[in-house]
This record gives C-alpha cells, sequence and structure tokens, in this order.
C-alpha cells in the first residue's frame, strides 16, 4: 500500500512537474524500462527541490518578500539576552545588535532559500557563540573518545562544530566528484549512465533521503571517515554519531545527487563548494565556473547579427537600437563579455547626457538591456539582473525654444503655395494630405491605391501606423477630393500615390522630409517646426472646435485611456468622422 502510494505521488509529480513530495525514486512499479534524459532530468530536480513531507514548496523561516520590488530579503531577529554578546558575522558590514537583514538579490524563490541557507548557517554559529560567551563558555559538550592529537587524551566539541565538519565534508566531496567528472573523458551516453547508477544504488539513496540510516551498511563508518577527513577522530561506536545520523544522511544524500547532475553535464545548485577547496569564490563550483568563464570571455557584440535578424521591431528602430549597443561596445573597447558591468554602463550613461536629454538617455539604456536579454536568451551571459539597473541618470528639462511646435493654418496654406511654385508637386501634395488627415509624413507616403475605400459615397483611407490604435479608417476631405481621384488614376508602378526614394531604414519619405526642411527654413521657420507640426495643428484644430477627445484620438490613430470611451466604446464610423473634418478643418484661401 505505502509502495503504490508513493507510486501515485510520483506520478503527480512528473504530470504536474510540482514539487509535492520527495521520492529520491520511482518506484519499481513505474514503467521506466526506456528511461530518457527529460525524465532523469525530472528526477534530479524532485530529489533537489521536494520536501520531506508532502507539503508544497514554503519559504524559509526568515525570508522575506519586499511588497513593492519582490526581491526576497533574509531577516532574522536576535534574540534581547544575546545582543551584547554578538559576535561579527562575516558578509555583514558591521556588529549586529538587534537584527540581521541582508538583501538575497534575487526574485526566485529557490534561490532565495539556497542563498538564506547559507547566511542562516553563518548566523547561527553567530547565535551559538553568543549563547556560550553568556553561559561563561559553558555549553553543550560532545566527548570524543579517541584522541586527536599526540600528547592529547581527550578532546571536546560542540554539535555545532560536528555539523559544521559534515557540511565542509559535503562541499569538498562535491567539488571532488565534479573536478574528477570535469576531467574524464566524454561519456557516450551520459543519460544511461546515471539512471544505472540511480537504480544500482536504489535502496541506499532511498533509505538516506528518509532518514533511515540503520538500513545503510557501512553509514557509521562512513560518517567517522567523513570526520576524520576534517580532523575529528570520534570511534564509530561513539554515541555521539547517533546525534549526528540525519544530518551525514543529507550531506551524503547530496553529494550522489550531486554525481548524477554532473554525469548529465548540469550544474549541481546545491554544491556551495568553499573557496580553500577548488581554489575559487565561495558558492561557485569547478563546472560552473569553467562554463561562466567560457561565456565571459566570448566578444561582446558576438550575437549582434543574429539579434538584428530576431528583433521584433521595424526599420529606424532596429538601426538606431544597434547604434546605442556600438556605442557602449566602444566604451569597453569592445571588449569580452566580462567587460559589462555597473560603472562601465555608468560611464556610458554621463557621457550620452553630455550631450543629449534624459529621455535619450532611457531609449539607449533599454537598447542595452534588451541586447542584454538576448545574450542571457541564447545562453551567452550568466543568469543575473541588468548591470545597468540602478545607474543614475540626470534630469534634463527641455527649453521652451526647443520644443516642437504647431503651425497656424494659415502658415500651412502659405507653405504648400511655396511647394507648389517651387515645381514641388509630391511635396505640395504631402503637405494638403497632411493638413486633411493629420496623418504622419510616412504613412502618407506609404499609401496604395488598394488602401482606400468608400462607404455612403464617403471616400476613406485605411493608416497602418506603429501601434494598434494607428490601424485607423480616415475619411478624405471635400477639399482634397479631387486630388486624391487624380492620383488614385495615375499612381507609380508599384501602386503608391506618392513618389519616395526608399533609404536603408526602408522609408520612403526621407528625402521629401529634407525637402520641407529647406523650405521651412527659407520661409522663416525655426527648427523646432518639422513636418510632424502639420499634424500639430490638426490637432489643435480639433481641440478649438471642442471636438470629442475620443473622436479626435481616433481620427489621429492615438489610444484613448479613458474608461468609457477607451474601453468599451467602439469607433466611430466613418460618416461621422466625416462630418467632424468636413465641419472644423478648414483653412483661408482654399488650401
Amino acid at each position: 500500500m505505502a509502495e503504490r502510494s508513493k507510486a501515485h505521488a510520483w506520478k503527480a509529480c512528473v504530470r504536474e512537474n510540482v514539487p509535492w513530495v520527495r521520492i529520491p525514486l520511482p518506484p519499481p512499479d513505474l514503467e521506466l524500462c526506456n528511461p530518457s534524459h527529460n525524465l532523469l532530468k525530472i528526477a534530479c530536480f524532485l530529489d533537489l527541490n521536494c520536501s520531506k513531507r508532502c507539503s508544497k514548496l514554503n519559504r524559509m523561516s526568515y525570508v522575506r518578500k519586499h511588497s513593492k520590488t519582490g526581491i526576497y530579503w533574509y531577516r532574522r531577529a536576535v534574540p534581547p539576552r544575546l545582543r551584547e554578546h554578538m559576535p561579527p558575522i562575516s558578509g555583514f558590514p558591521a556588529r549586529v545588535r538587534t537584527e540581521i537583514t541582508k538583501s538575497l538579490e534575487t526574485r526566485d524563490l529557490r534561490a532565495a532559500n539556497r542563498l538564506a541557507g547559507d547566511i542562516d548557517r553563518r548566523v547561527q554559529r553567530a547565535l551559538d557563540q553568543a549563547q556560550t560567551a553568556l553561559n561563561g563558555g559553558a555549553h553543550e559538550m560532545l566527548p570524543q573518545s579517541a584522541p586527536t592529537t599526540a600528547g592529547s587524551s581527550s578532546a571536546v566539541y560542540t554539535r555545532r562544530q560536528l555539523q559544521d565538519a559534515i557540511e565542509a565534508w559535503r562541499r569538498q566531496e562535491i567539488a571532488r566528484v565534479e573536478t574528477e567528472i570535469l576531467n574524464s573523458p566524454l561519456l557516450d551516453n551520459p543519460a544511461e549512465v546515471a539512471m544505472n547508477e540511480k537504480f544500482a544504488n536504489a535502496d541506499r539513496n532511498f533509505a538516506l533521503c528518509e532518514g533511515r540510516c540503520e538500513n545503510v551498511p557501512g553509514f557509521y563508518e562512513a560518517m567517522s571517515a567523513a570526520l576524520a577527513q576534517q580532523g575529528v577522530n570520534i570511534a564509530v561506536d561513539h554515541p555521539a554519531l547517533r546525534r549526528l545520523d540525519k544530518s551525514f544522511a543529507s550531506a551524503w544524500h547530496d553529494t550522489i545527487t550531486a554525481r548524477e547532475y554532473y554525469i548529465l553535464g548540469l550544474p549541481y545548485p546545491a554544491a556551495e563548494t568553499s573557496a580553500d577547496t577548488v581554489g575559487i569564490s565561495p558558492g561557485t563550483t569547478p563546472m560552473k565556473q569553467s562554463m561562466a568563464d567560457d561565456r565571459a570571455s566570448k566578444p561582446f557584440l558576438l550575437a549582434l547579427n543574429d539579434w538584428e535578424r530576431e528583433m521584433p521591431y521595424r526599420g529606424k528602430q532596429i538601426s538606431t537600437y544597434l547604434s546605442d549597443v556600438r556605442s557602449y561596445a566602444a566604451v569597453i573597447a569592445e571588449g569580452p563579455i566580462s567587460a559589462v558591468d555597473f560603472d562601465s554602463v555608468q560611464r556610458w550613461v554621463a557621457e550620452i547626457q553630455t550631450s543629449l536629454s534624459a529621455k535619450t538617455a532611457k531609449r539607449k539604456l533599454s537598447a542595452l538591456r534588451s541586447y542584454w536579454n538576448y545574450l542571457q536568451h541564447k545562453g551567452l551571459m550568466p543568469r543575473g539582473e541588468f548591470p545597468g539597473r540602478g545607474v543614475t541618470i540626470l534630469r534634463t528639462r527641455t527649453a521652451p525654444e526647443d520644443k516642437r511646435r504647431s503651425f497656424a493654418p494659415d502658415d500651412v496654406v502659405r507653405l504648400w503655395r511655396m511647394a507648389e511654385s517651387n515645381g514641388d508637386v509630391h511635396l505640395a501634395n504631402a503637405i494638403r494630405l497632411a493638413a486633411y488627415t493629420g496623418a504622419r509624413i510616412e504613412s502618407l507616403f506609404q499609401m496604395r491605391v488598394a488602401d482606400f475605400g468608400e462607404t455612403d459615397g464617403i471616400l476613406f483611407v485605411r493608416f497602418s501606423d506603429k501601434t494598434d490604435a494607428g490601424v485607423r479608417s480616415v475619411p478624405i476631405h471635400s477639399a482634397i477630393r479631387p486630388m486624391v481621384e487624380r492620383l488614385r488614376a495615375s499612381p507609380l508602378p508599384d501602386g503608391y500615390l506618392l513618389s519616395g526614394a526608399i533609404n536603408r531604414h526602408g522609408e520612403r519619405s526621407a528625402a521629401v522630409g529634407k525637402r520641407f526642411g529647406h523650405l521651412r527654413t527659407k520661409a522663416g521657420f525655426g527648427p523646432q517646426y518639422v513636418f510632424h507640426s502639420i499634424r500639430k495643428t490638426v490637432t489643435s484644430m480639433l481641440r478649438v472646435a471642442d471636438v470629442e477627445e475620443a473622436d479626435a484620438a481616433q481620427l489621429l490613430g492615438h489610444e484613448y485611456r479613458g474608461i468609457t470611451y477607451g474601453t468599451y466604446a467602439g469607433d466611430l464610423a466613418v460618416p461621422n468622422l466625416s462630418a467632424i473634418i468636413e465641419r472644423h478643418l478648414t483653412y483661408p484661401d482654399a488650401l
């Protein structure tokens, strides 16, 4: 009955991928004649992360989640009686008195529990030392039956010292296994090798996981040998070992599970290898260090071309993002990925802000963040927060004289007449179309004959702009309908109504936009007036006429965020929009 319930629990874990029950091995009655790599991964995952009792994964009791940022923190109160005796704790800047807090710098619960466990061991060690100091140096001692050094007949160890020795053995053993597998020849079928080892030691592994140490042959001999490796010599028959059996069973099971992970070429998340065992930073294992070093040595711009092909953006935005990333790469001299850090990003942003606004700096930082996320997605960048998070961007204010302005209606007429007198027919037509539709310049130059339709005798054009709201139907004003009919009757060979040369971004309006800039300067307008200012003119005319904002937003292709009209109301019909523009978009001298 027990085996059957375990089988059901195992099947539920594999099916739902939810760590509810810790069952280290599939029960024999499960049909696993053809074990797959994926199944073994699930088994390793369950071995590592599942609790020993039937319960959902809970946060460690000293882990707290920030309500706004979602980042986990370690927080543990110091008992009042121990506050005067607390020693310094490694990893904390000052001597702790009332409370011990530290940011775990992660939003992942499993990672937070793992990091908090390492911190809590150090904190518990400090609390034990404080308790010892409070008791005047007297606390529970575990005697040892065999001498530890020559000339010494006995020695005493605290329970914490013995548990620390077991933890040190666990770290060293995991590091030894990893180094051994890392330096061994590649296996032809690592999944089969790992699965065979798993089934060969099934009884022992299950007993270790359940804490039934008496069912493991040679358990206490192995514990005594492990402690001896750490300089703690305790006889196999000493009763002190019986009080440490669960700690050693957990450590031994970790080393077995780690071996299965490393055979598969997977990093073992719980391998907190000490620095003095392998010569690398704490919390890093040889396999992790090798993988991280390999990725960090690759050029930062290695995946730039792939990123360009896979970017979900259009035209000019792609070129802008590529230029932004290359400008940052110049700061690190196009060095390796390891050169990307907070300081270099801060220098780059400061350099940007010497000549550009805060808004531009944020946009460039967004491009760098997008490329960083792409590198992580492709496995070229180690997982972690974006190095540019928290950089200082100084606030800047656009001078009033530099802000974009709208033309007066009679100025629009004057510009149109100047374009006609210069013989620039396409620019003159674009000015008239913009004045009566409020469309962007590129939208006008993307118009084809197929984009036009007619309903109730009203001619309209379908625009497809940058956003969902930009996809709209705009009626053609009666003042420009003859011109539009003429253009529709004699379109360009490619079907467009207006002629324009395509630039490297795929835009057809760039050349005409430059010609408008020369025309504007000749007419006496400053750089704050651009072709887009005509769109501002249309917006201003609709506002002066008290047109409903939702209706104006539909005409101009803006998203209306109001609850009633923005969320629940549908679009206005073309005849209704036509009535609005016929009544309110009027220009002097019959534009």
